[in-house]
């Protein structure tokens, strides 16, 4: 075997990849699939490293320490230049809740286990992700996981005679399949996690195992049209996969098998000579790792400041900012440091980064806090006031995703069915129960992003079509359940581009909505005859509610200041129709009415503070101390009331 050298249109591959992502941050819309980049990334990463541990173990000259040390000279100088400069910078314009989280990903470095932090932070309240400058670092922490069991792996392999390429084929099985198993019921997990994206690198390492055996690169037949069709798999899956669909799954083959068919095609084919050696395409290669460092936090400090839409032309600028961030680090601090000979150069690497990580614990537990200009205080309560079920008792009976969650003394009078704006209401309800108790007790069955509408579907959250499956078996298990109130933020599932369908329609087109309406209809039609049917519409919602709204942000830093106003002609003019139809067909069913503008709209406009502060934890989420002492509009759902006997 000889080792695999260097090739220039691997490198432009890689140029491919890091375009692919930063267009794809840049400008969703245009490359809808730019995400596939990262599995470019994965694909190379492990035909190159497993290169260097086939030779290593084929000369008999592998050390683990020496493999670990060019790890660090290749990761450490940028990442450290670009951590440094986040968490400096987010100083300046984070909140203090969000400077602490800012740390804590820092934190989470030290361990390299970012991917585990963001998988578990991916719940329904938590902020977007453009809004976590370092979130990018979870393919970081999922490769070097990766490369923390190769090594060993392939040694215990190397020194056993074991068929070497037979285990990894074996491994890379076993992990597609876990992918494909998984990527159904947690799509988080099946994205974040290392095992399922391990079949990813093992596609690369499987290559590199195969030129190893290959005494030079002479293209075999048909190799042209082999890169072709490789190149062909990365276009196509660039623009026609989506976000938000479940991935990895099936479609993360596209990007993998194009990948490996470009690298095994060979480097003289003529894609891989004129297009990926080309010259510009080679140096973007070469900066690719310092770029995509620096892209997604410059990039995402602008959706912090500007908000969710920024104008293209400041998105242009943040590209070009961090182009030369890139072209900085990698002349005049990568290469200098990657080229140092003296072993004390990776252990001031490693002691630096362990300074940095440390830097980021502290300031996640508030040691270094963050700015705190006058007001600040209450907007962080705000935002951290959203234990909705505090008091609750939180049980799975049916061993669902749909979680119950309960308060009060069995048997159960009411049921309280819906999306997160259900859950939002629990406080109120613990003091209704509190203060009434012959009302009975009260359970939740809610899940986050799914509407209490029957055959709903949303491709990337199946869980949600057991919501109403899991509510008709709380029906059937507690017959003393004589109330059933129904809410939720029904006109976010009526929004043009959302994922949720019925009968095969958008909800945002005639067909789909008058489908959803019929269900809804026929929902509470199915209970009336029993039970005493409440449905609450929509709150008011939107980025001038949320408690964010009253931070004034700059560049140069932030200020509290007040909010903008929402009127309630503006709310009704964009959602009025949908929430009228709403209550028309819960009312032509039999079904009772609470519309929550009465407590959360006074003089014509809808409030977003009181003299506790933000009335919002979110802009689409009442904070439950507003809920539980100021939402008196539920407070007829708790009164005795003659059909309670039906």
């Amino acid at each position: 075997m000889t080792r695999i050298g260097y090739r220039a249109d691997i490198d432009g591959l890689r140029a491919f990849a890091v375009l692919a992502v930063v267009a794809y941050h840049a400008f969703p819309e245009l490359v809808p699939g730019g995400f596939i980049g990262v599995d470019i990334f994965f694909v190379i990463s492990g035909y190159l490293i497993s290169g260097i541990l086939y030779k290593g173990l084929r000369e008999g000259d592998f050390a683990f320490g020496d493999f670990y040390a060019r790890r660090v000279r290749r990761l450490f100088p940028a990442l450290l230049v670009m951590v440094v400069m986040c968490m400096s910078y987010g100083w300046l314009v984070l909140l203090p809740g969000e400077f602490a989280q800012l740390g804590g990903h820092v934190a989470a470095g030290l361990v390299f286990a970012q991917n585990i932090v963001f998988w578990q932070q991916t719940g329904y309240f938590d902020p977007a992700s453009s809004l976590k400058p370092l979130q990018h670092l979870w393919t970081l922490a999922v490769e070097e996981q990766f490369y923390i069991f190769l090594p060993p792996l392939l040694m215990l392999f190397w020194k056993n005679r074991w068929p070497t390429a037979s285990v990894l084929w074996a491994v890379l099985l076993v992990s597609f399949a876990a992918n494909l198993l998984v990527v159904g019921i947690d799509m988080n997990a099946a994205f974040f996690l290392t095992p399922f994206r391990a079949w990813e690198f093992l596609a690369g390492s499987l290559l590199a195992w195969h030129d190893f055996g290959r005494r030079d690169h002479r293209d075999f037949r048909f190799s042209g049209i082999l890169s072709a069709v490789g190149l062909g798999l990365l276009i196509a899956a660039t623009f026609l996969m989506r976000h938000g669909e479940p991935y990895p799954g099936w479609k993360a083959v596209m990007p993998v098998a194009g990948s490996a068919i470009l690298i095994a095609a060979g480097p003289s084919t003529w894609i891989n000579r004129s297009i990926l050696s080309n010259g510009i395409a080679v140096w973007i290669g070469l900066i690719s790792y310092p770029l995509y460092l620096f892209h997604w936090p410059v990039l995402s400090y602008v959706h912090i400041v500007e908000g969710p839409d920024p104008r293209w032309r400041v998105i242009a600028v943040a590209l070009v900012i961090s182009f030369a961030l890139t072209v900085a680090t990698y002349y005049w601090v990568e290469r200098p440091i990657r080229r140092a000979m003296s072993p004390r150069a990776v252990h001031l690497l490693v002691a630096v980064f362990v300074l940095v990580g440390l830097a980021g614990m502290f300031a996640w537990q508030g040691l270094i806090p963050g700015r705190q200009p006058v007001g600040t205080g209450e907007i962080e309560n705000a935002v951290n006031d959203r234990d909705v079920f505090a008091g609750y008792t939180e049980s799975n009976p049916y061993d669902s995703p749909v979680v119950l969650y309960s308060i009060g003394a069995e048997p159960f009078h009411t049921v309280v069915l819906g999306d997160s704006n259900a859950m939002h209401y629990a406080p109120r309800f613990r003091k209704l129960v509190e203060e009434n108790p012959d009302a009975g007790g009260v359970v939740f069955v809610t899940f986050g992003g799914a509407p209490a509408i029957p055959d709903i579907e949303r491709s990337d959250m199946p869980q949600i079509m057991e919501l109403v499956l899991v509510f008709e078996r709380v029906l059937r298990d507690n017959p003393g359940i004589r109330r059933v109130v129904i809410a939720g933020l029904w006109h976010g599932y009526f929004r043009p581009g959302n994922n949720y369908k019925i009968h095969g329609f958008s909800l945002s087109v005639p067909e789909g909505r008058d489908a959803a309406l019929g269900a809804i209809g026929r929902l509470v039609a199915s209970l009336v005859p029993a039970k005493r049917v409440v449905v609450v519409s929509s709150i008011p919602s939107g980025e001038e509610l949320g408690p964010k709204a009253f931070v004034e942000r700059g560049y140069g830093g932030f200020r509290i200041a007040p909010s903008p106003v929402l009127t309630e002609a503006v709310f009704l003019r964009n959602f009025g129709e949908i929430n009228r139809r709403i209550r028309e067909v819960a009312r032509d069913h039999g079904a009772e009415v609470i519309d929550p503008l009465v407590d959360l709209c006074s003089d014509g406009v809808c409030i977003s503070a009181n003299k506790d502060g933000p009335i919002r934890f979110d802009p689409d989420h009442l904070r439950p101390g507003f809920v539980r002492d100021n939402l008196r509009c539920l407070d007829i759902v708790a009164e005795p009331r003659a059909m309670d006997a039906r």
